[in-house]
């Protein structure tokens, strides 16, 4: 990752032509450096492994024990443990002595090793290596992957002049060792297309050429390394490989592939490399950027690395088998591409080739083991997600969140100093308080519709083009028809009663009001994924702990026999077992966000706000009782698909079959298609008409009176500067939400508080659970002995 490193690296290699002369330095395994005996040290890594791996580890090696095989030579300890009768295969400085050598020098066919008729025959050159190895001690080493590189001393070469550099040397005493000379140096032009395109992927434009081969000073070839190294395509060319390793993809793998994006997370990789990330932080941040404290952005979008692999989202599959897959595919690409070692074999049994035990590998399982994700992955982005804003996107947010404050400003200001005619207002107001006249007001930013629910009132589709369009496109579009009849009320003549808020509707469990095709949410065909905002506020009065649907989007088909919901699909507010349900369905079972509250009393008017946050991995369906958040049990938390149904109508006291007719009083029906905010929700749980808050003292009033008073005020009643400087500050509000809708998720690591319980799968099968082990490092890589307790401390280990 370091730059300067990369720099003269390059300069390195293009300069003293080392791709070829590279090869040249690369034995062949088992092949000797010159013929007969060799004269120099024999290294047993370079030399003598890959003679004993290719020619008898296949009867003496890590399967010796299955196969009934006494003597293994895949360990020092048992190549030179007593075979009987004081015979050992290997005996240190004694090849004379060791059995190895006379039986791999026997004269007799039949008793020579290899057999002749293995095809795996040892050539002199090799015989004369593990002669010569055994002779000189016979010294055992581990695998070179496990041993610290030792820088080593130049080679003497008889060209002094030709080397530039170290490697140089190398190459040069390698090639007149076989008898060749350097290859001549390219031509400019030649060098100059090289590293264009090894940095950069582009050959060089005729513009770069030109100022190369017309620059005569002795720093021209590193001016140019410097020039590629500034473009923002070396990022590019050096981030293809990493994805590649890291199994970059922007679909999902499976069945329909469906679209994701992880893209995100491709131009964080970039931008490290162009902005030259050191190497510790380019891991860190990958495997644990979400730990960091006070992560940034662009710190959890780097932790997406992890979340790279295969999401399968098809009917049937077993989430629990799936779940472990995710961590296992974790495991896998994070020892490949940051250990440099296979660990996938130790998944089902302790590594034959390496030093990793099967336990071990589930200690390392345990460390990516605590991502609250589900098995079975969404059809586009799967849990755990967030929003990840390009910089053009972060820069128009905090532009709009800088015209947001100084517009709440300056709004502030001119309610002040027009305090006292609003004031007067207040006071006009109150003197009505006594002769009963009610005048209310509700936030209408964002509104789809409403109905004020007095008998002869219908739904009334909000006019204002700001709130029937949203994020692009047109929300819950009315779908009229010839075929459609006109709202209305259903089975039933509507009869008014009193409500906190005015004149609401008695529901009789036949009663109910058919809005139409209208308000659908989650159409497939209007988003990439399904990510719609609603809200859905009411006052309601329940009449028994099963008063039925208060609002529904879902068709009206009857239940099953035991009047379950299972066959329909929408959206739902009900009031069941004494307490409210807020059901998003695709599939009832399986594929449905489904929430319950406490129990709430009956008999009584309540108000709620049922919020649905397709943009929330976790909290997607939330309550507000009375102006209260509620605790919420989740019956289902699986939404893969939409929701939406075309053929269904917006009912109030009706929906998903004649058994759910609501029964008791509902007033004031309100759709929202953006999500309401703090303020927002506290004026609507408010039922104080605005006369009868103005009556009550202003030291007095309660925080959702004073907001309700003071922005009906700025609605209806404040001077035009006040009321457009409102309207500019709601419209701001606007653009923000519609900018935050068209974020882009990118799947992320995020960790549970407690961490999940981590057992070594027997064969490596998710239900064939063992032993329970805790996070911890192969013991063959952890010379400290010392054990991360978290991925973050795992991150910096590593």
């Amino acid at each position: 990752m370091n730059r300067e490193m990369i720099r003269r690296v390059v300069v390195a290699l293009l300069l003293g032509s080392v791709m070829i002369a590279v090869a040249l330095m690369q034995d062949e395994p088992g092949r000797a450096h010159q013929a007969g005996p060799p004269a120099v040290l024999v290294d047993f890594n370079r030399d003598i492994h890959p003679i004993l791996a290719d020619k008898c580890f296949v009867c003496h090696g890590p399967d010796a024990t299955a196969k009934k095989i006494k003597l293994r030579l895949d360990s020092e300890a048992a190549a030179t443990a007593d075979l009987g009768r004081g015979r050992r295969a290997i005996v240190p400085g004694q090849p004379d002595k060791s059995a190895l050598i006379k039986r791999i020098t026997h004269a007799d066919d039949a008793m020579r090793m290899p057999p002749t008729d293995s095809g795996r025959t040892l050539t002199k050159s090799e015989i004369d290596l593990l002669t010569e190895w055994i002779k000189q001690g016979a010294n055992w080493q581990s695998h070179w992957a496990f041993v610290a590189p030792v820088r080593p001393q130049l080679p003497q070469v008889k060209d002094a002049f030709w080397p530039k550099n170290g490697i140089d040397h190398f190459v040069l005493a390698r090639l007149e060792r076989e008898g060749l000379q350097p290859a001549p140096e390219a031509d400019r032009a030649t060098l100059l297309r090289r590293v264009s395109l090894d940095l950069t992927g582009l050959p060089p434009t005729l513009e770069q050429l030109d100022g190369f081969l017309n620059d005569e000073s002795p720093s021209a070839y590193e001016k140019a390394v410097d020039r590629l190294l500034a473009s923002s395509r070396y990022g590019e060319r050096m981030a293809f490989k990493w994805l590649d390793a890291a199994r970059y993809a922007d679909t999902n793998g499976y069945q329909n592939d469906g679209d994701r994006y992880m893209w995100r997370w491709r131009d964080w990789v970039i931008n490290a490399f162009n902005r030259n990330l050191p190497f510790d932080q380019f891991a860190i941040e990958q495997l644990a950027g979400d730990l960091l404290s006070k992560p940034t952005l662009d710190q959890r979008i780097a932790t997406a690395f992890n979340r790279n692999h295969r999401q399968n989202s098809e009917d049937g599959l077993i989430p629990e088998e799936y779940a472990v897959e995710y961590v296992v595919d974790r495991v896998d690409t994070t020892s490949t591409v940051f250990l440099g070692v296979t660990m996938s074999c130790a998944r089902c049994h302790t590594h034959k080739y390496d030093p990793f035990t099967h336990k071990e590998y589930y200690q390392l399982y345990a460390y990516f083991n605590s991502v609250p994700e589900d098995g079975r992955g969404s059809y586009h982005t799967s849990q755990p997600w967030i929003p990840a804003p390009t910089v053009e996107q972060q820069e128009r947010l905090r532009q709009i969140e800088t015209d947001i404050a100084r517009t709440r400003r300056r709004l502030n200001v001119l309610v002040s100093s027009h305090q006292n005619e609003e004031r007067r207002w207040a006071r006009a107001l109150s003197s009505d308080s006594a002769s009963g006249s009610l005048q209310q007001w509700f936030p209408a930013q964002n509104l789809l519709l409403r109905h004020s629910l007095d008998a002869n009132a219908k739904v009334e589709l909000v006019g204002r083009p700001e709130n029937r369009a949203f994020a692009g496109y047109e929300l819950a579009k009315p779908q009229m028809d010839a075929k459609q009849p006109a709202a209305g009320f259903r089975d039933g003549s509507p009869a008014n009663v009193t409500s906190p808020v005015g004149k609401g509707v008695v529901f009789d469990g036949h009663l109910f009001y058919d809005a139409g095709r209208i308000a659908d949410f989650d159409n497939s065909d209007r988003l990439v994924d399904h990510h719609d905002q609603f809200a859905i506020s009411a006052w309601f009065y329940a009449e028994s702990e099963n008063s039925g649907a208060i609002v529904t989007h879902m068709q009206d088909k009857p239940g099953e026999k035991d009047g379950s919901l299972s066959k329909n699909r929408g959206y739902g507010l009900f009031f069941n077992d004494g307490k409210l349900h807020w059901n998003i369905v695709s599939v009832w079972a399986d594929d449905s966000w489904r929430v319950e509250t406490d129990p709430v009393a009956i008999k009584q008017w309540h108000h709620v706000v049922a919020i649905f946050d397709g943009r929330e991995p976790y909290e997607r369906a939330r309550i507000f009782l009375d102006g209260r958040k509620q605790k919420l049990k989740l019956n289902n938390g699986r939404l893969f698909r939409t929701f939406s149904d075309t053929s269904a109508s917006l009912r109030i006291g009706g929906g998903a079959g004649p058994e759910y007719r609501f029964k008791g009083k509902l007033d004031e029906v309100r759709v929202y298609n953006a999500l309401p905010d703090p303020e927002q929700l506290a004026m609507l749980s408010c039922a104080d008409s605005l006369p009868s808050i103005a009556a009550i003292p202003e030291k007095e009033r309660t925080e959702s009176q004073q907001l309700k008073l003071l922005n009906a005020w700025l609605d209806m009643r404040a001077p035009t500067r006040a009321h457009e400087t409102w309207e500019q500050l709601n419209g701001l509000k606007r653009q923000k939400a519609k900018l935050e809708r068209e974020f882009p998720l990118v799947m992320v690591m995020e960790e549970l508080p407690t961490a999940r319980p981590a057992q070594i799968l027997l064969r490596g099968l998710y239900d064939s659970p063992g032993e329970k082990v805790t996070r911890g490092l192969p013991a063959s890589l952890n010379t400290e002995n010392n054990q991360p307790s978290n991925r973050l401390e795992f991150a910096q280990w590593l």
